[in-house]
């Protein structure tokens, strides 16, 4: 991940900014979302419900008026323990925590105002003419907030984006993909399903950068069961020299963000040497693209958008090392549990070892229990995963499923470990004293299903072996074509369904 000089000086960190528990309305301790986020995130903000100055500009069911006021008295009485919890949680180099709360509005979206600092006073506006003086009076970099603008597709004056009250000062990032869908553009591969409506086309990322608004995007779940990066909600990704309060706030002025769906892809974007998210004053030179990637499945195919339109495509083929030839093998192996009746918790006792193989890394996938509506019930424990690395060789993990609700709708746990070894190198999973033994050979071509029982019992799957080759790359790329006004973003997707989005690079 070198394609830039920007890029070699910095790091890639990983984090959910926007997620509810029961600090408002939403589901499950405050404490339980932070360490769920601890376990496979570098940041977080937990969000708390704050206002709806506009409510009753249109009609709200009693019932969601009801939960609604509610909801902000319990974030305002408890703000100041919200705060401080948030502020105790803190650990520069490990884990940052960072405050937040939302304001909703008919007429102006909704946004997450995004703190630097969670001890500071929350900005109420009592009226719609307030929410609209907020937005354009802010400036994150003096006020130390951010106001995101988050399911931005929805309808305007129906808590979608208004763009023609956006202002860049107060929101250098735009949210455009969380559990609502994704809204990069009409023909977004995660649809907005929620009951507040369909995507909007000309509520769309594209649709703002064609106006010439200048901003970066993010990712988050917007998760409301106390699970902060629940596993394909989205999260986002930041480029910055370290893992501090100080150095995010700065890269998240600067733009030097990503949005992910699910998988901790890492790519890097730089035009002319200019890094994601940066204002390029135009030169007479012609423009070089760097890209690079290193997924966390097998690429399927990377895009150069220029100008909203597909300027370079790179489609995948899939290749794969020659086992007669080759004695060591890198690349990923995807251990997912689950399955079984749905709605009921499957608890799981997991030992994983490695044997003649070395851990490159490690990537947990793990989700919490999906609730859309605040008013749908969930019951039972909100932190039920914990996870041990014993050793370099052996982890140990806890944790439940709870069979999937739909068919299209997944509530397995997993974890992605990035090995390098011999084909031999094998990997044994002890699940409540079962043992599942697996080498690589076997999973170069496809991957393992053990079963804990009968019909309809929970399941083991570990999938094929993915060679590193199939999922890193990168490319450099001339485009003598310019004009002033001219932008351009990256976007990945894999085989396995999950994408990454660039922020933009805008020549002026």
């Amino acid at each position: 991940m070198n394609n830039s000089g920007f890029f070699r000086e910095q790091k890639v960190f990983f984090g959910d900014i926007h997620n509810h528990c029961g600090v408002s309305y939403g589901h499950g301790p405050l404490v339980d979302a932070i360490y769920n986020a601890s376990l496979q995130l570098d940041f977080t903000s937990i969000t708390g419900h704050a206002a709806w100055p506009d409510m009753d500009e249109k009609f709200v069911p009693p019932e969601v008026i009801q939960y609604h006021q509610e909801g902000f008295d319990r974030l305002r009485k408890n703000r100041l323990w919200y705060a401080q919890t948030m502020e105790n949680a803190n650990n520069p180099g490990k884990f940052l925590t960072f405050g937040s709360y939302e304001l909703h509005s008919f007429r102006y979206g909704d946004y997450t105002v995004l703190q630097r600092d969670a001890l500071q006073e929350h900005i109420l506006p009592s009226s719609g003419d307030g929410m609209r003086k907020l937005i354009d009076e802010a400036s994150a970099e003096r006020d130390g907030i951010i106001l995101m603008p988050h399911h931005i597709g929805y309808k305007t004056g129906f808590r979608g984006i208004d763009w023609g009250r956006f202002n860049p000062q107060a929101s250098p990032l735009v949210e455009i993909i969380s559990m609502h869908g994704c809204a990069e553009s009409e023909n977004s591969t995660f649809p907005y399903l929620h009951t507040m409506g369909p995507l909007d086309d000309t509520n769309t990322m594209q649709t703002g950068l064609n106006r010439g608004n200048i901003f970066g995007v993010t990712g988050s779940t917007d998760h409301h069961s106390a699970h902060p990066g629940s596993y394909g909600y989205g999260k986002t990704a930041v480029w910055a020299q370290e893992l501090s309060r100080v150095a995010i706030w700065q890269a998240f002025l600067e733009r030097r963000t990503y949005a992910v769906s699910g998988d901790k892809i890492i790519c890097s974007f730089a035009v002319n040497g200019e890094p994601m998210g940066g204002i390029v004053r135009d030169s007479e030179n012609a423009r070089v693209i760097e890209f690079a990637v290193r997924g966390g499945d097998a690429l399927s195919r990377v895009e150069i958008i220029k100008n909203n339109r597909v300027w370079y495509q790179k489609n995948y083929i899939l290749e794969y090392p020659n086992t007669a030839e080759r004695i060591e093998y890198r690349g990923k192996i995807l251990i997912e549990l689950g399955w079984g009746e749905k709605h009921k918790a499957h608890e799981w006792n997991v030992d994983i070892l490695l044997n003649g193989l070395h851990r490159l890394s490690l990537e947990p996938r793990f989700r919490g229990i999906d609730v859309v509506d605040p008013l749908d019930e969930t019951g039972g424990k909100f932190s039920f995963t914990r996870m041990e690395e014993i050793s370099e060789k052996h982890l140990h993990l806890e944790t439940m499923t709870f069979g999937n609700a739909t068919t299209g709708t997944s509530q397995t746990q997993g974890l992605v470990i990035e090995v390098e070894g011999s084909k031999d190198g094998e990997i044994l999973i002890i699940i409540n004293s079962a043992k599942h033994r697996i080498n690589i050979q076997q999973l170069l071509n496809s991957g393992v299903v053990f079963y804990s029982g009968g019909f309809l019992s929970t399941a083991l799957k570990i999938h094929q072996f993915i060679p590193e080759i199939q999922y890193v790359d990168e490319f450099s790329l001339e485009d003598p074509e310019k004009k002033r006004g001219d932008f351009y973003y990256a976007r990945v997707f894999q085989r396995n369904q999950q994408a990454a989005w660039t922020s933009p690079i805008k020549f002026l």
